[in-house]
């Protein structure tokens, strides 16, 4: 099981955009650029959400009672059927991804807290036997970074493991497709968000 959790914010989230319906139709300018790559859930709703969602799994893991389903026996198949160890013997892996300093990149402005929200999630998670993704939070990384982490994450998940995948940074989708956005990504058009930023499929 993979529980992902993301949030994305932007510091022009109070945008409100009232004539670009389609993007296919609409010309690239600067100001439609802020509107179309800032387009997303309001910071503060999305923060709350996935730290809700984290405490519930954290609250989940920490169960210190040993709960096992005894071996049965399957009565239409006469099979044995596997015993289900509790969370406390599963191998746990997690990878946590925060980006603040975009600065220099994507939106010319640093995000304030994705850095201290995945340092403080690692240091929990830490306590709960997870294993970390090269043993610690991947703090404002590159596409290159972001790619090579989640690579080695699919990795380590094997069948009966509890995997956990964290991000908070920037972030967009496009057609369906959700991408991440690293602090080195530049976009003059639409065709160069395939190439920058990280298609999380």
């Amino acid at each position: 099981m993979c529980l992902i959790l993301t949030y994305s914010s932007s510091d022009r989230d109070n945008f409100i955009p009232d004539k670009f319906s389609y993007i296919t139709t609409c010309p690239f300018t600067p100001l439609f650029l802020r509107w179309f790559f800032g387009r997303q859930i309001k910071y503060f709703i999305m923060l709350r959400l996935t730290l809700l969602f984290t405490l519930l799994l954290l609250s989940a893991c920490a169960q210190n009672k040993a709960k096992t389903v005894p071996a049965e026996t399957d009565k239409d198949t006469n099979r044995a059927l596997i015993r289900q160890n509790d969370l406390r013997e599963t191998k746990r892996i997690a990878l946590i991804i925060g980006n603040s300093d975009y600065a220099g990149g994507y939106s010319g402005t640093a995000l304030k807290n994705p850095v201290n929200d995945a340092k403080d999630l690692a240091k929990k998670l830490k306590s709960l036997n997870f294993n970390l993704v090269n043993n610690k939070a991947l703090l404002d990384a590159n596409k290159q970074q972001i790619e090579r982490a989640v690579k080695l994450f699919t990795q380590e998940l094997k069948q009966g493991s509890l995997g956990l995948f964290f991000y908070a940074g920037h972030g967009m989708q496009i057609d369906g497709i959700n991408y991440l956005i690293p602090l080195d990504a530049e976009f003059k058009s639409k065709a160069d968000v395939k190439y920058n930023a990280v298609n999380l499929y």
